[in-house]
């Protein structure tokens, strides 16, 4: 229902669009799909924006908020700082678009940092594994070799004794 409804609202279809955000937040809310609901209100939001009603678009971004900052949803309140940076230009309020732009750039730059984390941990334990990979096939070359230097070694007492008994 969300992504139909999103498709309603780029084509600026507001009363369709509406109508599925709203039934996927009540099947989100059901399920109890927090992130879900989070995304389900800020589509609600952007509607509100879009159609310029700002206060029924806040009372949504700040639910979406509000619901991000219970379960830790960085994302979602990282796009409804961003809606209200949008909208506090859009009505003028330099005010509010800085305090908003300030706390979207500091989930913006949480986000990037646990991505960085995430990546660098990656790295690390991709790098070990490397390492490790690469230290057991030394291993099995130094086996081959030994195997391979044991069978000339056979070859050459086999070569010897037949020399000795032919002579």
């Amino acid at each position: 229902y969300n992504n139909i409804g999103l498709i309603y609202l780029n084509q600026k279809k507001f009363d369709l669009a509406e109508n599925y955000f709203n039934e996927s937040l009540k099947i989100r809310k059901a399920y109890k799909d927090n992130l879900g609901v989070c995304n389900s209100y800020n589509n609600l939001g952007t509607l509100a924006f879009n159609q310029k009603n700002f206060p029924k678009a806040k009372a949504y971004f700040l639910q979406s908020i509000e619901l991000g900052k219970k379960f830790g949803l960085k994302k979602n309140l990282l796009y409804a700082y961003e809606n209200f940076v949008s909208m506090a230009k859009q009505e003028k309020n330099t005010t509010d678009e800085l305090k908003y732009f300030k706390l979207y750039v500091q989930y913006s730059d949480s986000i990037m940092n646990e991505n960085n984390i995430r990546e660098q941990t990656q790295d690390e334990m991709q790098y070990d594994f490397d390492q490790k990979i690469a230290a057991e096939k030394l291993i099995d070359q130094k086996k081959a070799l030994k195997i391979k230097h044991e069978k000339h070694k056979q070859n050459l007492i086999t070569w010897a004794i037949t020399v000795v008994a032919v002579l």
